[in-house]
């Protein structure tokens, strides 16, 4: 999924609102040799400033059981069928916040959140809501016990996906589905 590159305009802060503070994370990248490579900074909003109802409302995001995905590895076992796994980059970052929530973060001056940012409580269900409703528009059906399962059926086709937060598993028992899957999702 491609990474949109402003989370975040600048505006007056409105009568009323208190904007919630941020900060900046910075790390030292190194290669395999232990050489540094790079610097990383990562702007995270403090969330523990959030305060229910007014910068938050919806902050629940299910995650996969470790039963389902035993389930599920025990099925690729059997079957020998091939599994593959994709982490996606920057999640939070890629999805846009509930329209009903304005959140304003400080940083002069003002700024008014327009995607998840890191940090924010909401982030994580804003990713898992968005991810639904791609899968659910490929083709896939999401579990009824298991939210965190989907299952895509064409024929005799079957593929598996299953989501642990970013962390995504697809597997069945077609190698060309499975990989049409993995490239849907590259696109997206």
């Amino acid at each position: 999924m491609s990474t949109t590159r402003y989370s975040t305009t600048a505006h007056d802060l409105p009568p009323g609102h208190k904007a919630l503070a941020c900060k900046w994370l910075w790390r030292n990248k190194f290669d395999a040799a232990g050489r540094f490579t790079k610097y990383k900074a990562r702007l995270v909003i403090k969330s523990f400033l959030q305060r229910y109802g007014l910068d938050s409302l919806e902050i629940f995001a299910p995650v996969l059981r470790y039963n389902t995905l035993r389930l599920v590895l025990f099925l690729v076992a059997c079957n020998s069928w091939k599994i593959r796994q994709m982490d996606v980059k920057t999640a939070s970052l890629n999805v846009s916040l509930d329209d009903d929530t304005e959140i304003n973060m400080a940083q002069p001056p003002n700024y008014v959140v327009q995607k998840a940012i890191y940090g924010l409580k909401q982030a994580p269900r804003c990713w898992y809501l968005t991810l639904h409703q791609f899968l659910v528009g490929i083709g896939f059906e999401r579990c009824v016990k298991e939210v965190c399962l989907y299952i895509k059926r064409v024929g005799e086709s079957m593929v598996l996906l299953t989501v642990y937060v970013d962390d995504i598993t697809i597997t069945g028992n077609n190698n060309d589905d499975i990989e049409k899957t993995c490239d849907e999702l590259k696109q997206r």
